[in-house]
C-alpha cells in the first residue's frame, strides 16, 4: 500500500511560528514504515525554508530540514503546485460525504473510500485530515480494511501499532480463526486500535492492575483466560532466560451463530527485565495470539 500525503505549506509555516512542530514530527517519524508520496505546495515554500534556517538551532526544525532535503527507499517528495491543487481538490470530493466515525466505519459500514489512500496535514474533523499521532493511527486503522492478503495485513498492524509487540508468529494464529481473517478483519483492527489506544491509559492512571480489572476497564469486551493449565501450556510466551510472558488476557470478538468468538490473547505490560531475542520488553503492550478460542 503506497499512502499519499498532501502537505499545505502555509500550515507548516504555522507549525513553525507556534512552536507545534513536536506534534508534527511522530507523524512522519509513524509513516517511514510505509511507501509514501508526499506532495507540497509552493505557495509558501520559501517561506517555510526561510523559517527552518532561523530555527535551525531547535531539534525539530533541524530534522524537518532532513527530511525536505533527503529522500529514502519507498518514499517520495514532490513540490508541484498544480498537482497540490489537482489532488487537494479530489480529497475534498472524497471527503464530502464520508464519516468520521472509525467504529461506524469498521462495523456498520458507513461511508468511506477504504481504496483512497490520499491523506493531509490540517484541522478537521475529516478522518484523513491528520493533526497528530492519533488521528493518524485512526485513519491508519480504517485503511486497514483495503488489504485482502493475510501477510500484507500481518506486515500492515506490525506497522501501524507500533506501541504493541507481535509475536513472530501472529500471522499464523490468525489462519486458525474461526470464522476466518476476512470476516474478523474489521474487528482485528479495532481491537487493536483500543489495545493500543487504552492499555497505556489504564496503565497511566492506575498503574499495574489484575488481568480482570484491567479488562473491565477497557471499552470492549476484554478478560482473563481462567483455566490455569491453559494458560501455562497455550497462552505463556517462553523469553530469553527461561523467563516467561502470560499473554491470557484477551479481547473477544462477536459471536457468530454457534462459534466460539475468536480472540486476541496480550500481555498487558511485560514484566521488568524481560528480554525476547536479545530485545527488552519491558513494559511493552505484547500479543502473542490473534486465533480461535483456546
Amino acid at each position: 500500500m503506497t499512502i499519499d500525503i498532501l502537505m499545505n505549506t502555509q500550515i507548516i509555516c504555522e507549525m513553525i511560528e507556534k512552536n507545534q512542530m513536536e506534534k508534527f514530527l511522530p507523524i512522519l517519524e509513524h509513516l517511514k514504515c510505509f511507501d509514501m508520496e508526499y506532495l507540497l505546495d509552493e505557495k509558501h515554500i520559501a517561506k517555510l525554508y526561510e523559517l527552518l534556517m532561523h530555527n535551525r538551532k531547535k531539534e525539530e526544525c533541524k530534522e524537518f530540514s532532513i527530511f525536505l532535503d533527503r529522500n529514502r527507499v519507498g518514499s517520495i517528495k514532490r513540490m508541484n503546485q498544480n498537482l497540490f491543487d489537482a489532488q487537494n481538490e479530489r480529497l475534498q470530493n472524497v471527503i464530502k460525504n464520508e464519516s468520521a466515525d472509525m467504529k461506524a466505519i469498521l462495523y456498520h459500514q458507513a461511508l468511506f473510500h477504504r481504496e483512497e489512500h490520499l491523506l493531509a496535514i490540517g484541522e478537521t474533523e475529516a478522518l484523513r485530515i491528520i493533526a497528530s499521532e492519533e488521528d493518524l493511527y485512526r485513519v491508519l486503522t480504517v485503511l486497514g480494511l483495503d488489504i485482502d492478503d493475510l501477510h500484507e495485513f500481518t506486515e500492515y498492524i506490525r506497522n501501524v501499532y507500533q506501541t504493541i509487540c507481535f509475536d513472530d508468529n501472529i500471522e499464523n494464529s490468525m489462519k486458525k480463526l474461526t470464522a476466518g481473517f476476512m470476516v474478523r478483519r474489521h474487528e482485528i483492527l479495532y481491537h487493536l486500535y483500543c489495545i493500543h489506544k487504552e492499555i497505556p491509559e489504564i496503565l497511566e492512571k492506575h498503574g499495574l492492575l489484575a488481568n480482570q480489572a484491567m479488562g473491565d476497564k477497557m471499552s470492549i469486551r476484554c478478560s482473563p483466560e481462567r483455566d490455569r493449565s491453559i494458560v501455562a501450556n497455550l497462552l505463556t510466551k517462553e523469553a530469553d532466560n527461561n523467563q516467561k510472558i502470560k499473554c491470557e488476557l484477551h479481547t473477544k470478538m462477536e459471536t457468530i451463530g454457534s462459534q466460539k468468538p475468536d480472540r486476541i490473547y496480550f500481555c498487558a505490560s511485560v514484566p521488568k527485565g524481560i528480554r525476547l531475542n536479545g530485545k527488552d520488553l519491558s513494559g511493552r503492550i505484547y500479543v502473542y495470539k490473534i486465533t480461535e478460542h483456546t
